[in-house]
């Protein structure tokens, strides 16, 4: 929806604090759906796959599998036009191999 950012991510993982600055900065509502495991994580998008969660913040266990499986959505980039100044080399060419800079 339109001035809302819909994340599914790890429970109790950063602070709250986090979303609210960030919420009251851009006027943008977020709203959070939790998870505690990867492999609950990854059990909620096969089921759900039309589930519209704007970002997913997952580890590199939980993104290897949502790749094979085929349930990653690409970034746009053009979203995110300052996101080099945040993303660290050597972890994207890692993830090279599993699309990172497609997907995640």
């Amino acid at each position: 929806a339109e001035g809302q950012l819909n994340i599914y991510d790890w429970a109790d993982w950063w602070p709250e604090e986090l979303f609210s600055n960030f919420s009251e900065e851009f006027g943008i509502n977020i709203i959070r759906d939790h998870f505690s495991s990867a492999s609950e994580m990854i059990t909620k998008i096969k089921l759900y796959p039309e589930a519209e969660y704007d970002l997913l913040i997952q580890g590199g266990t939980g993104f290897a599998a949502l790749y094979y499986l085929d349930l990653l959505k690409e970034l746009n980039w053009d979203w995110m036009p300052n996101q080099e100044n945040y993303m660290l080399e050597p972890l994207m060419q890692q993830w090279s191999e599993l699309g990172y800079k497609k997907y995640g």
